[in-house]
Parts: C-alpha cells; sequence; structure tokens
C-alpha cells in the first residue's frame, strides 16, 4: 500500500542482459510476461539512487512491460538523439533551449544499435 492505494507486484528475476558498447542490449521474452527494467552494476545486482537524491531505492522502472507474442519493443535510443526527439517537451539534456533542435532524421538513426545485428538473449 502506499499514498495511491494498493499495490501488487509479483517480481521475479528473468536473467541478466549486458550491455552492448553503444549502451543498447537485446533481449527474448515469453509472450504476457510482465517485466521490468533496472539499472545494474556489471555483476546484475540493481544499482540505488544515492542517499541525498529526490529518489530512494533501486534504479527500476516503475511501470511493468508486458508484450504480445510476436511484439518487439524498442524502449530506448542513443542519448546523443534525445534533445532532438524529447528535449522539446522535457528539456535537454544539458538544460540550454537552444540545444533542442528538430531533427529530420531521428527516426531513420533511432534504430542504429549496435543490438540490433546481434542475438537477443533469451529470458523466456
Amino acid at each position: 500500500m502506499d499514498e495511491f492505494g494498493p499495490v501488487f507486484v509479483d517480481d521475479r528475476d528473468l536473467g541478466f542482459v549486458p550491455l552492448l558498447g553503444d549502451g543498447s542490449a537485446r533481449a527474448l521474452f515469453g509472450g504476457g510476461v510482465p517485466f521490468r527494467i533496472a539499472a545494474t552494476d556489471d555483476g546484475g545486482s540493481a544499482l540505488s539512487f544515492d542517499a541525498e537524491g529526490v529518489f530512494e531505492g533501486d534504479r527500476i522502472q516503475r511501470e511493468q512491460l508486458q508484450l504480445y507474442p510476436g511484439e518487439r519493443l524498442r524502449q530506448s535510443f542513443p542519448r546523443n538523439l534525445f534533445n532532438g526527439l524529447c528535449g522539446t517537451c522535457h528539456g535537454s539534456i544539458t538544460g540550454r533551449e537552444l540545444d533542442n533542435a528538430v531533427d529530420p532524421d531521428i527516426l531513420t538513426r533511432a534504430s542504429r544499435t549496435y543490438a540490433a545485428d546481434t542475438d537477443a538473449v533469451d529470458l523466456r
């Protein structure tokens, strides 16, 4: 129970997916299996927020994801594309308004990751 009402969490560790050189990863999940993504250290242990920070506890995604059989999900994109895709609404990484700019090539470059050409880690 929290200030928003009852919460049901059935966390199970489905496995560890290492990040590739550009920070991307690729994994297979069973259809209909809820999962959340956590930031981890090299050994797979969840990282925690700094004690003096705004947030507390483990750095884990609050919302569960769930995919239909055969569904594909692109959860992120390279950091250098943030300002051109998200920065105009959420603010630039630097905080400078002038760093936000519409990048017409954002949709073709966002999926260029190392993970796109690698075999997925099977977590089914």
